[in-house]
């Protein structure tokens, strides 16, 4: 059973982030917000596949006109077995370093109380344990070499284009 990191109940249009101590209830924007700050981070402090992927990953998500009609949750970061703690460390960092205003001023606007958001990930990222783990599990895409287009770095705001080919900050929809 993965523990959820975001949800879409298409009834009340907000996606929660849940932790061991409760949900936080995000709307659209203010998740997008949390997006927005992680993707710098995670571009400048990754160094392997899996955590350039992790870049990406974040720098693509809620970009589609059409917010996703099925939860993500952190299972959807495809921890490898055997290395997962130390995935986990990572990504406890690029939130810390998200925390701080790092790279902030690639925003178009000013981020308001990221941190509030960026505690609950946390929280939930240091609690989370990834089940079943074997020798099998996790998505080998993670750890395939980390080359091609969506790894490129906008010239504008030096982060990873990511699968849409666009930078987050130039075109943040699309689709």
């Amino acid at each position: 059973m993965s523990t959820p990191l975001l949800a879409h109940p298409a009834a009340i249009g907000t996606y929660p982030i849940a932790d061991a101590a409760g949900v936080l209830p995000l709307s659209v924007a203010e998740l997008s917000l949390v997006y927005d700050v992680l993707t710098p981070a995670a571009c400048d402090l990754a160094r392997t596949p899996w955590q350039r992927r992790l870049a990406v990953f974040w720098a693509d998500q809620l970009r589609a006109v059409h917010p996703p009609a099925s939860p993500a949750d952190l299972a959807d970061l495809g921890w490898q077995c055997g290395v997962w703690t130390e995935q986990r460390r990572h990504v406890r960092r690029v939130i810390a370093l998200a925390r701080t205003g790092y790279r902030y001023a690639v925003l178009s606007y000013d981020p308001l109380a990221p941190r509030a958001y960026l505690d609950v990930l946390d929280r939930a990222v240091a609690a989370y344990r990834p089940r079943p783990c074997t020798p099998a599990s996790g998505d080998l895409r993670w750890v395939l070499p980390a080359t091609g287009e969506e790894f490129e770095r906008c010239r504008h705001h030096d982060v990873f284009v990511g699968g849409y080919g666009l930078c987050r900050y130039c075109v943040p929809w699309v689709g």
